[in-house]
């Protein structure tokens, strides 16, 4: 079992191989994952989209999405569970916890978007009026999104996390991804995925595990799911 099983309200954290019991940290609170998408996604209506990406005060907004919508299609295909967005100093390795019964995983999420895309930027300038659309070019994702998701895994290598192998990824694939073969990006990650306890890949509508373990479930092929 990779995950920590914990009495309820209660939290564990690895460090130097061992896992030590914590106080119970009142602002941890797991919630359904349906109840954290919709509450997010209300709160993301309300803002600018200039507004969303370029202030800081909204990464957490942004965090509790992905942790709403990777809940959503994990409790559609897998099991039950409940998410929880990081807002402690404990484990801050983990943007947000998967509760699934007794285990909790904490998982670490990265955005992947087209290499040259500064999006920040690119909302101001539509704002602005300076431009009227950028380009859509839906190709590139099928045929260099596998390598645009193989670059982001890479990075988070390199951060050198103190226990990667008790952390799961999370690859947001923020483009493009129609016809993306799930075996293209298996196949582009596998000798970096055993970093991980497990890499999951998502976009809006779909998502996939190219590596994972039995106990938190294991989805080999893009899987749709509704986000409502």
């Amino acid at each position: 079992m990779r995950g920590w099983a914990a009495p309820q309200g209660a939290a564990l954290f690895q460090a130097s191989g061992k896992l030590f019991s914590m106080m119970y940290i009142t602002d941890w609170v797991f919630e359904k994952p349906e109840l954290v998408l919709n509450g997010a996604n209300r709160r993301i209506d309300e803002l600018s989209q200039s507004e969303l990406f370029n202030s800081p005060k909204n990464a957490k907004l942004l965090e509790r999405w992905l942790a709403g919508l990777f809940g959503v299609g994990y409790e559609r295909y897998i099991d039950d569970c409940e998410v929880c967005v990081n807002t402690s100093h404990i484990r801050e390795d983990s943007d947000f916890f998967l509760r699934v019964g007794h285990s909790t995983y904490g998982f670490q999420a990265v955005e992947v978007q087209e290499p040259e895309r500064r999006r920040a930027d690119e909302f101001k300038a539509l704002e602005r009026g300076e431009v009227k659309s950028y380009p859509y070019e839906p190709e590139r994702g099928r045929i260099e999104g596998a390598q645009w998701i193989r670059d982001a895994v890479k990075r988070k290598i390199g951060k050198r996390y103190s226990n990667p192998d008790l952390l799961n990824l999370l690859v947001y694939a923020n483009f493009s991804a129609h016809q993306l073969e799930a075996a293209a990006v298996t196949r582009e990650i596998c000798e970096l995925s055993p970093r991980f306890n497990s890499v999951w890949v998502m976009t809006d509508t779909h998502f996939f595990s190219p590596y994972s373990t039995e106990d938190l479930g294991i989805l080999k092929l893009w899987a749709p799911f509704d986000p409502g």
